[in-house]
Order: C-alpha cells, then structure tokens, then sequence
C-alpha cells in the first residue's frame, strides 16, 4: 500500500510541477496583453494553488516515509 501511495504521490508531484511549469510560461506570455494585469492576477492566484498543493502533497509524502 505504501508503494502504491508513493507512486501516486510521485504523478501528482509530477503534474503539479508541469502546471507551475506552464503558469510560468504562461506568465510570460501575457506582457503587453492589453489585459495583462488582470491575467497576471488570475494566472497567479492558480499558480499560488498549485504550489500549495505541491507543498502539501510533497509534505505528506515525506511523512508517510
């Protein structure tokens, strides 16, 4: 069971980090938008999510080691 949950975890430390890969990208994307203040809010505020959830994921797979 606990190598099932760390290869779960490992997918999702994975796809989480490929999304904070792409807000970043993304964030580059968007200078000079002519609404690049808003999307630089929003695409931030997602980035933030994602970064929360790779913390906690990560935490718990460090505590379930």
């Amino acid at each position: 069971n606990k190598r099932l949950h760390s290869r779960i975890d490992d997918k999702a430390i994975n796809r989480l980090s490929s999304l904070c890969g792409l807000m970043k990208h993304l964030l580059m994307q968007i200078v000079g938008h002519p609404h690049e203040d808003e999307l630089r809010h929003e695409l931030n505020a997602v980035l933030a999510a994602i970064l929360t959830t790779l913390r906690t994921v990560m935490g718990n797979t460090e505590d379930s080691e």
